[in-house]
């Protein structure tokens, strides 16, 4: 998880320095002085909280209800497909409310 989040930085920040300025080398430090103006260490301490927080709910949430099998309802044992579905369902909202925390940090 954290490799694709550093992954998925470096390349929108590659990507909006092309869209912006094009293939040339000379608006580097006027861009990396609005990168730096933009991601204070706020929104950096925040961007990084909720990296740590989507990994930890990706890591957590599929092995904790690994260790739940619902054997003892047999009504459980026969829906196998919405067991799986319900953990998605769980990890969704988890993640839904890890960004509306950044989001809420980020803009108050």
């Amino acid at each position: 998880m954290w490799l694709l989040a550093a992954v998925s930085c470096v390349t929108t920040l590659i990507l909006a320095y092309i869209m912006i300025y094009g293939f040339t080398p000379w608006a580097l430090p006027g861009y990396t002085r609005v990168v730096g103006q933009i991601f204070n260490p706020g929104v950096a301490m925040i961007l990084i909280l909720k990296i740590v927080l989507f990994s930890l709910a990706v890591a957590v949430i599929p092995l904790a209800s690994s260790y739940y099998t619902g054997t003892q309802n047999p009504l459980l044992r026969r829906m196998g497909a919405a067991h799986g579905l319900a953990d998605m369902v769980r990890m969704f909202s988890v993640i839904l409310l890890v960004e509306a925390a950044s989001l809420m940090g980020n803009y108050y």
